[in-house]
């Protein structure tokens, strides 16, 4: 073989293992439906590129998700009020098949500016025992299926204001 049909041969595998880890990057998408309140209505949030799920199954200790993406201040949709910003799923302990009940799982969506209680509108259920936060009742309950999972979320956020959805995670990280 000629070193010139070598280097070829080795650029265009190069080029095809970049296509393929491009094609495994991990994405997640939010898709919920708020019912009630000031925010009532369907919304999509997908995440940046590489950004995705992650799922924790160390020895000895519970099973773990998580996953929290938004879109970039210098997005102009950040600072509209009407806008899903930012999304927030955490669950303590995933190990079981059911719905996670509230003391092992955060679930939070922001409108508007991200963490802006003036101008933006938080919406959380369960717990944070980290920052000592609390939120409405509901469920999530996590769907994992190997190399991709999703969280199906029913949620009761504040009084009059449900939230029902799904985020799908692409190549979940485990670790």
């Amino acid at each position: 073989m000629s070193r010139l049909h070598y280097s070829l041969g080795v650029a265009a595998l190069c080029a095809f293992g970049a296509l393929d880890l491009h094609a495994q990057g991990r994405s997640s998408t939010a898709t919920v439906e708020v019912i009630g309140g000031p925010h009532a209505g369907s919304y999509t949030l997908a995440s940046p590129p590489d950004v995705g799920c992650m799922i924790s199954e160390r020895a000895g200790k519970p099973k773990k998700f998580s996953v929290n993406f938004g879109i970039p201040e210098s997005d102009a949709r950040s600072k509209d009020p009407r806008a899903l910003t930012f999304v927030v799923v955490s669950i303590r302990d995933a190990s079981g098949t059911g719905p996670a009940p509230a003391a092992d799982y955060e679930a939070s969506l922001s409108f508007g500016p991200v963490m802006d209680t003036k101008n933006g509108t938080f919406y959380m259920s369960g717990s944070n025992p980290t920052s000592g936060r609390k939120g409405g009742s509901g469920t999530v309950r996590l769907e994992d299926h190997g190399k991709d999972a999703r969280v199906v979320l029913d949620l009761q956020p504040q009084p009059g204001v449900a939230v029902k959805g799904i985020v799908s995670c692409t190549n979940v990280l485990r670790y």
